[in-house]
């Protein structure tokens, strides 16, 4: 082997620019939680955990959407939720409703 061949590739790192993306994601919960907490004193906890969710969904759904769309279930064959057979998937969707209701009966 050459050197050219096992040196590494450089690495894209900017330390800055991690640490004003932490900084605002605190910023950004913290924002979140003291809202949630003045709301809770008007509205019920489910409402707000329902809106809470609902909301989160538009910035999952641009996610998945730039990772390829609703096909990207074929880019994680390697997770054992997508590994398996027709079956086993069915198996698989029948635990995860019977664990949202099981969520959902909490409130």
């Amino acid at each position: 082997m050459t050197a050219a061949a096992t040196t590494p590739a450089p690495r894209d790192d900017n330390i800055r620019l991690g640490i004003l993306y932490m900084m605002g994601a605190v910023f950004l919960f913290s924002i979140r939680n003291a809202i949630g907490k003045w709301l809770a004193q008007s509205y019920p906890m489910p409402m707000l955990v329902f809106f809470r969710s609902f909301v989160a969904l538009l910035p999952a759904h641009i996610i998945v959407m730039r990772a390829g769309g609703p096909r990207i279930e074929q880019a994680y064959r390697w997770i054992p939720a997508f590994a398996g057979t027709t079956p086993e998937r069915a198996y698989r969707l029948l635990r995860g409703l019977r664990h949202l209701f099981d969520v959902g009966r909490i409130f």
